[in-house]
């Protein structure tokens, strides 16, 4: 694999940083990328945001005992125009040993276009498989059409290699009908190297960020039947909306008029100014007939204006503002309050899948390993070598006594025949 030079590396840079179209869809494929079922799409994930996904599901295979189990899990999580998937799982993919152990997966996406209309987005990711058995990994190149209408289609092509098997081209088509935020049938095919899987779910997406599916996979070349009850969580970043400050509008004041002056001319006459008061006036000094002498002409105290002025309904109107904004608030502290069972239950269950990886690593180690012989071991191997060194010369008095067996019978013949 060559590798990218400062160019390159400019441009994934450049991808990272960029804005990348969101999604809501709660479910994750089986290898923890967005998409349906097996087949990604390209899109991904707002940075930040997570998808989370389960199956409780019933296999039966051809020769192979039936299992009951919580796998496959698969967790997706945002990075900008990058995203990041996780897998684990028993069994469930073409060409997974009889009897496994948990087996884990990886993939990542890197989002190229966004498409509209009749243009398809585009994406590549790259994934590794059986990571701690017989290891698998690809590329794939991904295109995906109808990203929030009643009918989305996915499909992918591709190259993949296992490290113990066979490698080849492959390819997957996946296609959603029915509104994407409501009850929506999902079909997909996969083709690779290690074999086919077809499969089907109907979704139902009970509230933003849950989803329950009733799913079914058929694998063509084990004779395998899988069936499972899905549920997908998605997990988004709160974005706070913060009320925007009260601008306070300016109110203009006029200007005090000039005391009434002497105005000379061609034929001298006085000129006076009439004193107004109104809620324009506020603050400007006021002449009050018959009044106390205050030094620097001040003015007395001035009546509050009418209730009824433009300041008044300002207050009013900001008054109101204020309140809805509270009650917004209220009803968010509400939605948040709904949603504490939810993320305790999201706790839980990733608790509990902690634990069965626990146990089944100590299960794992608790298998026999290949080792130095025992003690027991080495008697029995010693007697062998003492029985074969005893049996080597009773098989060559058994060669003499077939020897002289011949030649006794050999003058028999002659005898009679005298």
């Amino acid at each position: 694999m060559r590798i990218l030079g400062a160019a390159g590396a400019a441009a994934l840079l450049a991808a990272l940083l960029a804005p990348a179209p969101g999604r809501a869809d709660p479910f994750p494929t089986h290898q923890g990328e967005s998409g349906l079922l097996d087949v990604p799409d390209a899109e991904v994930m707002d940075r930040g945001t997570g998808l989370v996904g389960a199956e409780v599901g019933w296999d039966h295979e051809k020769g192979s005992p039936d299992r009951l189990g919580p796998m496959p899990a698969s967790i997706g999580i945002g990075l900008g125009a990058l995203e990041w998937g996780f897998s684990t799982r028993e069994s469930g993919q073409p060409g997974d040993p009889h009897p496994a152990s948990v087996l884990f997966g990886s993939a990542l996406k890197l989002h190229l276009a966004s498409g509209a209309g009749l243009l398809p987005s585009v994406a590549i990711d790259g994934y590794t498989d059986r990571l701690n058995a017989s290891g698998a990994g690809g590329g794939r190149a991904i295109v995906s059409f109808g990203r929030e209408g009643p009918l989305r289609v996915a499909g992918y092509g591709g190259w993949e290699t296992e490290a113990n098997g066979p490698r080849g081209a492959t390819a997957g088509l996946a296609v959603a009908v029915g509104p994407q935020h409501g009850l929506h049938v999902v079909l997909d095919g996969t083709h690779g190297p290690r074999g086919d899987l077809l499969g089907g779910a109907i979704r139902w997406e009970a509230t933003p960020r849950l989803g329950i599916s009733i799913g079914a996979s058929y694998l063509p070349d084990e004779h395998g039947v899988r069936v499972a009850i899905g549920f997908g969580f998605l997990a988004a970043p709160t974005r706070q909306v913060t009320a925007p400050a009260p601008v306070e509008e300016e109110v203009e004041r006029p200007e005090p008029e000039e005391p009434a002056a002497l105005a000379l001319g061609d034929h001298p006459r006085f000129r006076l100014a009439l004193h107004a008061f109104g809620p324009a006036l506020l603050g400007v000094p006021r002449h009050v007939q018959y009044d106390a002498y205050q030094p620097g002409a001040a003015a007395a105290p001035v009546a509050a204006p009418d209730e009824g002025g433009p300041l008044h309904a300002q207050e009013t109107a900001l008054d109101a503002r204020l309140a809805r904004v509270a009650a917004r608030r209220m009803a968010l502290d509400r939605a948040e309050e709904a949603l504490a069972p939810e993320a305790r239950r999201l706790d839980d269950l990733a608790r509990q899948l902690d634990d069965r990886e626990r146990a089944s690593a100590a299960r794992e180690a608790q298998l026999p390993r290949p080792g130095a012989a025992s003690q027991r071991l080495r008697r029995l191997e010693l007697q062998l070598d003492r029985l074969a060194a005893e049996e080597r010369p009773l098989a060559a008095r058994a060669r003499g006594f077939a020897t002289t067996r011949d030649a006794a019978l050999a003058a028999e013949r002659a005898a009679v025949a005298r």
